[in-house]
């Protein structure tokens, strides 16, 4: 915000105005209520760019954090496991027909219940 306050005179009459254009320069003040309302828009700006700075500081850790997840299980040769009804989750050794078992679960349960959590949703 910025307010600027002048007050002028024709040559002539500057010198013997000087202290009444002073008076009413000194007169000259925001409203209290004005000034109140923009340090409040202010602020909230500024809140707002905090929270998307935040927010996208974020993006890349998350993003780092899944990947190294992901290595992680694929050193150890692992895969999470997923009982979509309960929302728990498990670490299994990734078989050679992981996915077979998965399916084989399912019919078992008569239905869609287990699942291998992809990468993007660790």
């Amino acid at each position: 915000m910025y307010y600027d306050s002048t007050v002028s005179a024709p040559p002539e009459v500057f010198k013997a105005e000087f202290a009444t254009l002073l008076e009413i320069w000194r007169s000259w003040s925001l409203s209290q209520r004005l000034l109140s309302m923009r340090i409040q828009d202010a602020a909230r700006s500024m809140r707002q760019a905090g929270d998307i700075l935040v927010s996208a500081s974020r993006i890349p850790g998350q993003g780092m954090e899944r990947a190294a997840r992901g290595w992680d299980l694929y050193i150890r040769g692992n895969e999470i496991v997923e009982n979509t009804q309960t929302g728990r989750r498990g670490e299994v050794s990734a078989y050679p027909d992981l996915n077979g078992l998965i399916d084989a679960a399912n019919r078992h349960e008569g239905s869609a219940v287990w699942r291998v959590v992809p990468q993007s949703q660790y």
